[in-house]
């Protein structure tokens, strides 16, 4: 395990707040094979920076074949992850996407890259300060409110977290994002 801590950073540049989001449904499943008297961390964020940093070991990052989505199968359809490429770090090449990251977008996300995230989109939230993970080489989670195209307001968590091919540079960006609709008076 490394021994440093890594930060979640909140981001005001970005103008959002931090809020407390747990997942929908799906958590609850997972929940129910643990023992009753076990704390368990329901943050969707949490949970994949925990995974994350147990694949790290102690390395700076864990490689990308050390990621597996299946086994967090709840935060699978909230995932998403895309290919640096070497000659333009702003347009990352998706190349796996969420179930349900797919679906609020309404449109196939594969082989897109970032920038052509439809706006108004969790994913287009979620994904808008990965310049910042490439710059950093660390994970970063933000939160905060969105205004979705459909004119929902959302509150979301985000985390991205670096992955490599060889342990030594940063190859690919892995993230995860989840939101729940709230009323605006």
């Amino acid at each position: 395990m490394t021994a440093w801590p890594i930060p979640l950073i909140k981001r005001k540049e970005y103008g959002l707040n931090f809020h407390h989001i747990m997942d929908d449904e799906h958590t609850e499943a997972a929940l129910g094979r643990l023992e009753p008297d076990v704390p368990v961390e329901r943050r969707l964020v949490m949970r994949l920076l925990r995974h994350w940093r147990d694949k790290a070991g102690d390395r700076r990052f864990p490689l990308c074949t050390d990621i597996d989505f299946s086994a967090i199968p709840d935060i699978e359809p909230w995932a998403w992850r895309a290919v640096v490429r070497p000659d333009d770090t702003i347009a990352l090449i998706l190349e796996v996407v969420g179930a349900r990251l797919t679906e609020d977008c309404g449109t196939a996300l594969v082989g897109l890259t970032l920038t052509e995230i439809p706006v108004g989109t969790l994913m287009a939230a979620a994904t808008k300060y990965h310049g910042d993970v490439l710059a950093r080489e660390i994970p970063i989670s933000i939160g905060g409110e969105l205004k979705h195209r459909d004119g929902r307001h959302l509150l979301y968590r985000s985390i991205i977290l670096p992955l490599s091919d060889n342990g030594t540079t940063v190859s690919h960006l892995h993230g995860a994002a989840n939101c729940r609709a709230v009323t605006v008076a």
